[in-house]
């Protein structure tokens, strides 16, 4: 009795996970959809073809960001371009509701800044604005490392 109970409640578990999974294969598949068409026709870019996309002073932004990107998007980043919308064109939250809080995280930990005031602001920001947003609230008095923390001790 107990061991048949045990399995009717590991096959209820099976099905409710299973279905989750499913709906979240079928939201990727949706997003990877959309970011073929978004990417038709366009040429891989390497970090740096990326951020020669950009004013000089922003490349060092841009290669970073695109490297962030590449940890939180489901889409091929070397397709990426500046003027593509996280949410609309790239798919960022439709299949983790918690991309832009990932995203953010790592804007974070590598610039010491939050980058949701962007997205409240804008609702679906490109990667251009994210970019600029970022270059814009460096401080040019404080040595930042790209790689998270300031050049103090």
């Amino acid at each position: 009795m107990y061991l048949t109970l045990v399995g009717i409640v590991i096959v209820a578990v099976a099905c409710y996970l299973g279905r989750g999974i499913w709906h979240m294969s079928q939201r990727s598949s949706a997003v990877k959809r959309r970011a073929a068409e978004v990417f038709s026709g366009r040429a891989l870019l390497t970090v740096d073809q990326f951020s020669e996309l950009f004013p000089t002073d922003l490349r060092q932004v841009a290669g970073t960001i695109r490297e962030i990107l590449e940890g939180v998007l489901i889409v091929d980043v070397r397709c990426v371009r500046p003027q593509d919308r996280l949410i609309a064109d790239l798919g960022l939250g439709h299949v983790d509701g918690l991309d832009a809080y990932h995203l953010d995280g790592d804007v974070e930990s590598r610039y010491r800044l939050s980058i949701l005031g962007l997205f409240e602001s804008t609702g679906d920001p490109t990667v251009d604005d994210v970019v600029r947003y970022v270059a814009q609230r460096i401080t040019t008095n404080q040595a930042v490392n790209p790689r998270g923390g300031s050049g103090r001790s």
